[in-house]
């Protein structure tokens, strides 16, 4: 019937012997096995990682267990913020003789008010306590700090060069706002180094 079957239609040629498939077979496996050692890598790798992870988490175990601890606190421009905190062990959070050292309830704020005599910027200071008691022993961290402009000591004074105390050391109730202004140029960087929280805690 001239390689055709009844009704006009075509006859199957099977173009491949059993060899050829064989050997198309053998060349494809080299590749899996690769792909399934490159997976088998992937997996050792993260479980390696993940051991690694975990001998991390029990080391901070142990130290935590052993009264090891960090604190952690912010130092900011004090020229942008309104909060500035000093990472000064002896001004940490702690209870001493019924008074709580606490910098975190003080705000200090600086910022730009204008020009002088003599056209020299001057910068208005506001320190204020915002926590649920009074503070006193306020001190700031003021570097060489010194104005053209008089400031009354009783409000804000260098005591030494790097420490300036507010109110004369007196009581900052809830809510109250200490403020100064000074001229100089640059501003000065003035931080919260210190103060005491007054009542039960």
């Amino acid at each position: 019937m001239d390689g055709r079957l009844a009704y006009g239609r075509p006859l199957v040629v099977r173009l491949a012997s059993e060899k050829s498939l064989v050997e198309a077979s053998n060349q494809l496996n080299p590749s899996c096995d690769g792909k399934k050692q490159s997976v088998a890598g992937s997996t050792s790798g993260l479980m390696n990682k993940s051991a690694k992870i975990a001998a991390i988490k029990n080391k901070l175990k142990s130290l935590e267990g052993e009264g090891v601890g960090v604190k952690r606190l912010r130092v900011k421009d004090n020229l942008t913020s309104s909060h500035e905190d000093v990472s000064s062990e002896k001004y940490h959070d702690t209870s001493v003789e019924g008074v709580r050292l606490c910098i975190h309830n003080v705000r200090l704020f600086q910022k730009s008010s204008g020009f002088g005599p003599g056209h020299v910027p001057e910068y208005t200071v506001t320190i204020s306590s915002v926590g649920h008691r009074p503070v006193s022993e306020v001190h700031v961290s003021c570097g060489d700090f010194s104005s053209a402009r008089i400031i009354n000591p009783n409000v804000f004074r260098r005591l030494m060069p790097g420490d300036c105390l507010v109110k004369n050391g007196s009581i900052i109730d809830m809510a109250e706002a200490v403020s100064f202004t000074y001229t100089n140029f640059p501003p000065y960087k003035l931080i919260v180094s210190a103060a005491q929280c007054l009542g039960n805690i």
